[in-house]
């Protein structure tokens, strides 16, 4: 299939080659047929076949790779007439069935069950040459990208053949320890099999690992290369590199970010938010009942004012959170800035697992709901306490305002004016991409700046958000949001986490009003257009109470 490519995935294609030998040829066969296992790391990306296509012709070991047969493999062995045919075994569902087929094609089957060693192919890559000016005549420019890699896809590839377009190309993989220091999670893939996958393009002259650390971790191979030109797309493109390259005499590139002809645009965060499984929503085989009542519980978005729901914010500048009670979506998940530990906590309440359950006390209004959802999350002697808007943006139907001024449960709360008309608005001009979730461990609160011009930035932007709604002012409603997130990098730098937070929300910026967060460190990024936005869904508001 080469739904992924991935370390395990090359050593096919590289031990496919070896059996090819001199003269011989390796093709590869992109199929979907019914006689092969889904990988599991594959199961939730729907990797069109045109582009599984591209990723495996750009592989240094593939002579050629096609589309395979509809009617499956049989038909793909009448057609290459292989000596051998070579796969994984775990993605082999009838092996006796398959070999009986190659045999009465002529050709033998090998499965291949080897694990990949990772660690004796990286000692067998040499150590980067250092290249100084003069290079030997006829020699050409040799040119330096850097980055993580971790889920490498045709957007990778294609980047990488435009950079090899323009000489030799080096390419530097973040380190592991690195990549955990800044985005506080370790990569999917671990640096070895990252480094076999990005060695085995075609247009990679070479791969290592990079030495250094921090935001400029490249530098150190900067040093070594010495390359002539140092290649970033305008996602990638930092001051900070710029300067790096200008010290030491380094053309500093900045290209387009584009597919292949013929592909759409593919992003690694968009990968993995299409590969994560949603933690809450229903699986195969589990109840019409189970899943009835996962929907039936609302959702919260908090829009606006994250943060001045604690006191030790609001006490400084009082001001306001925009909370929206939305319908439950497919593509819902936990650790994103959702309340969804809020909504646990409710559903452990009030009972939700069968048709049968009570649900919350009928006739009682919906602030008093509630109040008794954050007691049940906050109970005497608890470490932290949660912020009064979960359980109230669970709670209480529509879009609604909570004034807050230094006090764990709001002063004021004002439902939006004409509700559904406002309603409809916000769910035609808001759209939802998501982003990976915040990763165990991860502390929000580990750098505070509450000095008070910081939460005003905070109170001003959740009041303009507001007043956006009321005014149904989209261009607006986006630049509050936009603020929003300059006042949280103010107040609490880690909710904001660098470089990920500008390279997520690059694409967006100039082709939205705005965008923000749905909760610190990612989860989902709340997008304001009033055209499509990409990689994205919509969410329905819900303007009634809870169940009914």
């Amino acid at each position: 299939r080469f739904a992924l490519l991935d370390a395990q995935r090359v050593v096919l294609l590289e031990a496919a080659h070896a059996r090819a030998g001199p003269g011989g040829r390796t093709v590869v066969a992109i199929a979907d047929a019914a006689d092969m296992a889904r990988p599991p790391e594959s199961a939730g990306a729907d990797i069109p076949v045109e582009e599984r296509v591209f990723t495996c012709q750009n592989v240094r070991f593939v002579d050629e790779a096609a589309a395979g047969a509809a009617d499956g493999v049989e038909a793909d062995l009448a057609r290459w007439k292989p000596a051998v045919l070579l796969m994984l075994a775990e993605e082999v569902l009838d092996a006796a069935a398959l070999r009986a087929a190659c045999e009465r094609a002529g050709a033998s089957l090998e499965l291949l069950t080897a694990p990949h060693d990772n660690a004796a192919y990286a000692a067998t890559i040499p150590a980067a040459p250092q290249l100084r000016a003069p290079r030997p005549d006829g020699s050409g420019p040799v040119v330096f990208v850097s980055g993580c890699y971790d889920l490498l896809h045709s957007g990778h590839i294609a980047f990488f053949n435009e950079a090899a377009s323009l000489g030799d190309l080096y390419v530097s993989i973040g380190n592991d320890a690195n990549i955990l220091r800044l985005k506080h999670h370790s990569p999917m893939f671990p640096e070895l099999e990252r480094l076999r996958v990005v060695a085995a393009i075609k247009s990679v002259k070479e791969a290592r690992v990079c030495s250094g650390s921090g935001m400029l971790d490249f530098e150190a191979d900067l040093d070594i290369i010495k390359p002539d030109i140092f290649f970033v797309n305008e996602d990638g493109h930092r001051e900070s590199k710029a300067d790096a390259c200008a010290q030491r005499g380094i053309e500093y590139r900045v290209g387009n970010r584009k597919p292949s002809e013929g592909l759409a645009e593919r992003s690694s965060t968009a990968l993995k938010a299409e590969l994560a499984q949603p933690a809450e929503i229903a699986r195969p085989g589990e109840t019409e009942e189970l899943i009835e009542d996962l929907y039936a519980f609302p959702w919260r978005i908090c829009l606006a004012g994250g943060w001045l729901d604690q006191p030790w914010v609001s006490k400084v500048v009082p001001g306001s959170v925009v909370v929206v009670n939305v319908m439950p979506h497919e593509q819902f998940k936990t650790r994103s800035g959702l309340a969804t530990s809020t909504r646990t906590v409710g559903m452990r309440l009030w009972g939700t697992r069968h048709r049968s359950s009570p649900g919350p006390p009928r006739g009682e209004p919906a602030e008093e709901l509630a109040k008794m959802l954050f007691g049940a999350e906050n109970p005497p002697g608890c470490k932290h306490v949660a912020g009064s808007q979960d359980a109230l943006g669970l709670m209480l139907p529509g879009i609604n305002r909570l004034d807050f001024d230094g006090q764990y449960w709001p002063r004021a709360i004002e439902p939006c004016p004409d509700m559904a008309e406002a309603a409809a608005w916000l769910e035609r001009v808001l759209w939802l991409v998501p982003l990976p979730s915040r990763p165990d461990g991860y502390d929000p609160l580990l750098e505070k700046h509450l000095a008070p011009e910081n939460v005003s930035l905070l109170a001003d932007a959740s009041a303009r958000a507001w007043a956006a709604i009321l005014g149904r002012d989209a261009p607006a409603l986006g630049k509050a949001l936009s603020d929003t997130m300059v006042a949280w990098r103010a107040i609490l730098p880690y909710t904001v986490p660098q470089p990920e937070s500008d390279e997520w929300c690059a694409k967006y910026r100039e082709a939205s009003h705005g965008c923000l967060f749905s909760g610190c460190g990612g989860g989902f990024l709340l997008v304001i257009s009033d055209d499509p936005v990409p990689d994205s869904f919509k969410v329905r508001i819900k303007t009634s109470q809870w169940l009914h």
